[in-house]
């Protein structure tokens, strides 16, 4: 766990500031699972809170076996819940009909910005899934002041 925080510190460093999208994605390199992050918005105001869907697809169509793996989540300039989330697949029986529920995971989580934040800012929330990595970028804009 501490090296996947030294991880995203470094990850969080070493980037520079880029324009939000509300949609990312990243596909395992033996091209089973696409993970994507999608939020509802690319913006939130500091000590708010922003839904983000977290979706693991299976690349190769329903699993027939059970199968389950950890996703952990971690974010800069705010914080998450849940910080993980047990991806599950339940397998298909011989004669079962299957259809595309069958291959997808879908689960909310929620990314809260920090409250002290006072000008703008970049939050992320990184998901680490069978050693792939998707970035969401979020823009943390405090309200004008008049």
């Amino acid at each position: 766990m501490k090296s996947l925080v030294l991880l995203c510190t470094a990850l969080f460093c070493a980037s520079c500031v880029e324009e939000p999208k509300r949609l990312v994605g990243a596909t395992t390199a033996d091209g089973r699972f696409k993970l994507s992050l999608e939020a509802t918005d690319d913006w939130v105001r500091p000590g708010f809170s922003l839904p983000v869907k977290v979706r693991v697809e299976s690349l190769v169509g329903p699993l027939v076996e059970a199968w389950e793996t950890e996703l952990e989540l971690v974010a800069n300039n705010g914080d998450i819940s849940p910080s993980s989330l047990y991806v599950e697949f339940d397998g298909v029986a011989e004669e079962e009909v299957v259809n595309q529920a069958d291959s997808v995971f879908e689960a909310w989580i929620t990314f809260e910005a920090e409250s002290k934040i006072e000008q703008l800012a970049q939050g992320e929330v990184h998901a680490m899934f069978l050693e792939q990595h998707a970035v969401i970028k979020l823009r943390i804009t405090p309200e004008v002041e008049e």
